[in-house]
């Protein structure tokens, strides 16, 4: 049974989005260093947690923000136009918050996302962990990949599965940090300062107030956030990710644009039809992908407010426009990083990071050719395949 209906927090669009702009010049003087420690700094964690990014889509009873859906992803669509791991842990950090808080009652809410200051929440899915029943609870051993800015975590969320039970995805469990082993493996080119390191639990006590099953049980809160399909929140940071990674390699670019010369000629080299027919052609690919994309936004977020049921057709189609905005977004940076000749390579070179961060997203399950497959059945009028 849901817990008691509660107004969400009235948020400004405006108000949040102009947070995340002031956020700019914090990210870009700790964005080189970051690169380097595989993981962001706190000052820049910490300004995150003070616009209330880690409780954006935290049920308001829970002592979280409740942020409409549509202003959730400008803001982490701006953030990624100056750094791409911010918005990746912005982001995909949010919709797991989303599932995670959803899905526990309020008390426990308060407890992981409300009771430390900063209240980074981190985790995986994936049922690796093996839980055995115990009284009032499991116990619980495993190992788990990508725990996206694992050092800065006060929790973690786990997939798990019974002992002698095959894996299925749904079960979960939180655990403090405190009872966490971080493992080092994050070694890596995009992403690298999202710092999602393995991390794992050894024979852990779990009550079962702190576990959670969000594939085959109703959410506890009543919101809106919490009335949307599970697919469509987990996939739903990956487009505004891409598309604000590759604004932010085009607004590079034209700036690099305005100051380079050929070296031998002494031209300017945005005189270079090559370079003109190229940006523009990143231009179109954003802007085209991005309108798609927020009307499918919109669509699906005013059908979820009237409280009526979501087809199969928009959901599809929500899928098919994240999948291309993440697409169209590697397209556009490709075509800026190439256009930019060897200025690109050089690792002081935003455009360098743009370019490796940007096709991280690509490798996501949501940006995988099987979003595609979906979208082309229920286009074709076929049954619709799994919905996770």
């Amino acid at each position: 049974m849901a817990d008691s209906q509660v107004t969400p927090t009235t948020v400004s669009p405006e108000q949040k989005l102009d947070g995340a702009r002031e956020l700019r010049g914090l990210i870009l003087r700790h964005r080189q260093r970051t690169d380097e420690a595989r993981q962001l700094a706190p000052p820049v964690v910490e300004a995150m947690a003070r616009l209330g990014l880690f409780r954006s889509l935290v049920p308001t009873r829970a002592g979280g923000e409740e942020w409409d859906w549509p202003t959730w992803m400008q803001v982490v669509e701006e953030l990624s136009t100056v750094d791409g791991t911010v918005g990746w842990i912005a982001g995909v950090g949010g919709s797991v918050n989303t599932i995670v808080s959803g899905w526990v009652s309020a008390e426990v809410g308060r407890a992981v996302f409300c009771a430390d200051p900063v209240g980074v929440i981190t985790g995986a899915g994936a049922p690796t962990g093996t839980a055995r029943p115990a009284d009032g609870g499991y116990i619980v051993s495993g190992r788990w990949q990508f725990g996206r800015a694992s050092p800065h975590a006060c929790w973690f969320v786990a997939g798990y599965a019974l002992e002698g039970e095959a894996p299925r995805v749904g079960p979960m469990m939180l655990v403090p940090a405190k009872d966490v082993e971080i493992i080092d493996t994050w070694s890596v080119g995009g992403m690298r300062t999202t710092g999602s390191h393995d991390f794992a639990v050894h024979q852990l006590f779990v009550p079962t107030d702190y576990t959670l099953n969000a594939a085959d049980n109703a959410p506890r809160h009543p919101g809106p956030l919490y009335r949307l399909p599970i697919v469509l929140t987990l996939c739903s940071s990956l487009g505004p990710l891409a598309l604000g990674i590759a604004r932010g390699a085009m607004d590079y670019f034209a700036e690099l644009m305005a100051a380079k010369v050929d070296r031998f000629t002494g031209t300017e080299l945005r005189e270079r039809l090559t370079v003109q027919e190229r940006v523009a052609k990143a231009e179109a690919a954003v802007r085209s992908a991005r309108a798609f994309l927020y009307e499918m936004v919109h669509e699906v977020w005013g059908t979820v407010l009237q409280g009526a049921p979501l087809t199969e057709q928009q959901i599809a189609l929500f899928r098919l426009a994240n999948t291309h905005a993440v697409a169209a977004s590697a397209q556009a940076v490709a075509l800026v990083y190439h256009a930019a000749c060897t200025s690109a390579i050089i690792s002081a070179n935003p455009l360098e990071r743009f370019f490796r961060d940007v096709h991280v997203a690509t490798q996501h399950r949501y940006a995988s050719p099987e979003e595609l497959y979906q979208a082309g059945r229920v286009l074709l009028s076929l049954p619709f395949g799994s919905l996770i």
